[in-house]
């Protein structure tokens, strides 16, 4: 045998040749050695989350991540929710949640980015808040303080479906307007905010001592200053409009005057005047009401 046969099957080379038909035979199946190819489409990569080889789940959960929140990948992962496999369901969940947390610190750049219009935010709840407080600096400023300090609040109080840490839950039932500070511009705008946009909670007591406080001289957000308290009052405006069966008449002109909504005042007034049927004390509370803004 010529001398340069026999070098052709040196032990090195018989390695070297296994490696590369090991390596193509794993390329006509799809998948590479550690773990799926990009050709692998979204539904095939969810199945390899639950696989037993480690690197091969690793691979699928990173094309995923790659592969970014489309409706194609969202679609998938929730599909994923309901699989057998809790390795599945765990990663379809932990992914849903990155994509949804990377989505809402990019919304919060642009809310607390001034050179960026507020028709062009899409942050959870901004669209709802704004309608109540209005779109100006100062609206932006504290929504994305609130939204800083209570994102999970804010996520299930428009989406009810999550409730993992039942935080707009548990904020509602251990908050007592009686005893809220009245100098917090953040939890009294997340108190009147949730409900305005939440009626239906687990408290019916609520809104009546929210609109007792804001009655009463010595309770309420009074202690606020600047632009907060412009938005605080806008939401007060706001809170008085959703809650209009709420507490007597009386009461809410008192909260209307005593938080600048004049406009507000001057309606509940002209209808109590008008109203037949309306108390002796109501009548009275309307017509001193009256008489402040027309001397305004």
């Amino acid at each position: 045998m010529h001398p340069a046969s026999v070098r052709l099957y040196s032990p090195l080379r018989i390695t070297f040749a296994v490696f590369i038909a090991t390596a193509l035979s794993l390329n006509i199946n799809g998948v590479q050695a550690d773990g799926p190819r990009n050709t692998k489409t979204i539904d095939e990569l969810i199945p390899l989350l639950g696989h037993q080889s480690y690197q091969t789940r690793q691979r699928a959960r990173r094309e995923l991540e790659t592969a970014g929140p489309t409706a194609e990948v969202r679609a998938a992962l929730k599909q994923g929710l309901t699989s057998k496999s809790v390795e599945i369901r765990e990663t379809c969940l932990w992914l849903l949640q990155q994509f949804e947390h990377e989505a809402f610190s990019k919304e919060l750049q642009l809310l607390t980015s001034l050179s960026v219009d507020a028709s062009d935010i899409r942050l959870i709840g901004w669209k709802e808040f704004s309608q109540l407080a209005g779109d100006d600096d100062w609206s932006r400023r504290l929504y994305g303080q609130i939204v800083r300090q209570h994102s999970p609040l804010i996520c299930q109080l428009f989406n009810p479906a999550q409730k993992q840490t039942r935080s707009l839950d548990k904020f509602l039932s251990q908050t007592d307007p009686y005893w809220l500070p009245s100098q917090d511009a953040i939890r009294w705008g997340l108190l009147l905010f949730c409900d305005s946009v939440n009626v239906k909670n687990d408290r019916p007591d609520l809104s009546t001592r929210i609109l007792a406080s804001l009655s009463h001289s010595g309770l309420g957000p009074t202690r606020i200053s600047g632009g907060d308290q412009l938005v605080v009052q806008r939401l007060v405006d706001g809170w008085l409009a959703a809650n209009a069966n709420v507490g007597t008449v009386r009461e809410r002109l008192i909260a209307a005057m005593r938080y600048e909504c004049h406009d507000r005042a001057s309606e509940l007034s002209r209808l109590t005047m008008n109203d037949v049927s309306a108390s002796a004390s109501s009548t009275v509370a309307a017509m001193l009401c009256a008489s402040v803004l027309e001397q305004d």
